[in-house]
């Protein structure tokens, strides 16, 4: 049971990104949906938002329907996972903390951002990896996957914005610091 209260509280972190740290982003689903011209790429930004947040919400949906029935969780696969998914959000509310702590005035290649480019996307990828481990069931994986493919996009577009503010910094930065992470 202590296992759902780990994972409701990662989930609770969370409203430190949504509510007191919010970041602006060019590859955030409002700012795609209003650039585009067609109605169908609006409604396709919207759809893929939606399955997206279903992923985000169906482990938090699986801790209280748990909590509510009484079923456990196996230690032996939900302790890695909520460590995983932990670390996820120490990673990303470190990078978001430090964005909103330089106020976007300036391209950060320090703290967290000197090991990943993107460490907040990185974070969100353990959190929700942390997660699909602690339950282990197939739609999770699956949405593991297209979370990943999406986020991807979206990381690409942020690139193109920040290679356009800061096109010299950004450009050494590209070169002395991995994506996502090492590799």
């Amino acid at each position: 049971m202590i296992y759902y209260y780990l994972i409701i509280g990662i989930y609770l972190s969370f409203v430190l990104d949504f509510l007191i740290w919010p970041i602006p982003s060019e590859g955030s689903t409002k700012v795609l949906t209003s650039i585009q011209k067609t109605q169908l790429k609006r409604l396709g930004y919207i759809v893929i938002f939606i399955l997206n947040l279903s992923v985000y919400l169906l482990p938090m949906a699986l801790s209280v329907i748990g909590l509510l029935s009484g079923v456990a969780l196996s230690a032996g696969i939900a302790l890695p996972g909520i460590i995983i998914g932990i670390m996820g959000r120490v990673v990303s509310l470190t990078g978001t903390y430090t964005i909103k702590s330089h106020h976007g005035e300036i391209l950060i290649t320090n703290y967290v951002f000197r090991y990943s480019r993107n460490p907040i996307t990185v974070g969100i990828h353990l959190t929700l990896l942390g997660l699909a481990i602690c339950f282990n069931v197939w739609y999770l994986w699956l949405g593991l996957a297209f979370s990943v493919l999406n986020l991807h996009y979206k990381v690409k577009v942020e690139e193109r914005y920040l290679q356009k503010k800061y096109p010299k910094d950004f450009k050494n930065y590209v070169r002395q610091t991995p994506r996502y992470f090492i590799w």
